[in-house]
């Protein structure tokens, strides 16, 4: 650095088309001009508590329209982050010509996803995942595998939150159910 000119580390980039490269093409992009690469997406992620999520993951997917459904739009794997300490991320980059939205996902939570609005701060926030342990005394003289536990929201519009599990004498009768949606159930 210059004695008595601050130094200043912005990150560079470019985008550049290069069409399809098929075997044994050769493109010539010519000359390559960096630049200053501008905010694209920055926020934080939290969890249903308020609490900042560290590490969370965060990824630009882009696709034609958003529609909710899974992997309706692809991920741009060069476009993803990591949340620091405080659950804050920043990705940097030109906004595609798509619409995009940004999906946060960290484990033992459910994932939440947003549109994209470059350049403004977002906030994901991710629901806590229930566990659900214990065990049932079976009786001996029952058949191995006879008896399941089943889990059953209260609510009839959450019928995918249903879960099952085989519960066997070999095991204890022990049950582990985990990634539980928050809500009321019913154990059968």
């Amino acid at each position: 650095a210059l004695q008595g000119v601050p130094l200043r580390l912005e990150p560079l980039g470019a985008r550049v088309r290069t069409g399809t490269i098929r075997g044994g093409r050769r493109i010539e992009l010519g000359d390559v001009r960096l630049g200053v690469l501008p905010i694209l997406a920055s926020g934080e992620v939290l969890d249903d508590a308020g609490q900042p999520i560290a590490g969370a993951r965060v990824t630009l997917r882009c696709g034609a329209l958003p529609s909710g459904r899974a992997n309706e739009m692809a991920p741009l794997r060069s476009l993803a982050t990591r949340c620091d300490e405080q659950g804050r991320f920043t990705i940097l980059g030109e906004a595609p010509p798509a619409a995009c939205e940004l999906l946060a996902e960290q484990d033992q939570h459910f994932d939440a996803t947003l549109p994209l609005q470059a350049g403004a701060p977002h906030r994901l926030v991710l629901q806590r995942a229930g566990r659900l342990r214990g065990r049932v005394l079976l009786p001996d003289w029952l058949a191995e595998g006879a008896v399941s536990l089943h889990l059953y929201p209260y609510e009839e519009a959450r019928k995918q939150d249903t879960r099952a599990m085989r519960l066997s004498r070999r095991g204890g009768g022990r049950f582990n159910l985990d990634m539980i949606r928050p809500g009321r159930f019913q154990a059968r």
